[in-house]
């Protein structure tokens, strides 16, 4: 998944088929927000990053939460 995010390799000069599989990791959106916490670039797509960040946590706490009991 990090070759993929654009920390490794830039985004823009992978094809546009990557590119769409890019957009549906989440890592990628953690990426995007740490480009703007570093170098002041994206800020315009930062709350659609966050957004996924915390969709992303909450499902996975709410499957973890049903998965893994205390028995």
């Amino acid at each position: 998944m990090i070759f993929l995010t654009g920390a490794t390799v830039p985004l823009e000069i992978m094809p546009d088929g990557m590119q769409r599989i890019a957009d549906a990791l989440p890592l990628t959106y953690a990426i995007d927000a740490l480009k703007w916490a570093w170098l002041d670039r994206g800020g315009d797509s930062l709350g659609l990053g966050i957004g996924v960040l915390a969709g992303t946590l909450a499902v996975c706490a709410a499957v973890s939460a049903w998965l893994f009991r205390w028995e």
